[in-house]
């Protein structure tokens, strides 16, 4: 992210697409150098910029996050899933 300044979405993106190039299947769940607790319930009550993204390039990954001032989870599996 540092060398290329790029977003957490986009470095996750393309991590995720050099795995495919090389035969890889697979996902991450990464984290801007912001991504503590409280600053990631900021970002997931409705901030443009979010500190957590989920990039796959496999037809599932277990994701998911709650909201602090919620009690409600948010959970995906499949690719085409919307953690809203």
């Amino acid at each position: 992210m540092k060398l290329l300044e790029e977003s957490v979405t986009d470095a996750a993106k393309n991590v995720v697409e050099d795995l495919r190039k090389d035969g890889g299947i697979g996902g991450v769940i990464a984290l801007d150098e912001r991504g503590t607790r409280e600053y990631l319930s900021q970002s997931l009550n409705g901030s443009d910029h979010s500190p957590a993204t989920f990039a796959l390039n496999s037809n599932g990954m277990y994701r998911g996050y709650i909201k602090v001032d919620e009690n409600h989870p948010y959970t995906a599996i499949f690719h085409d899933d919307l953690l809203e």
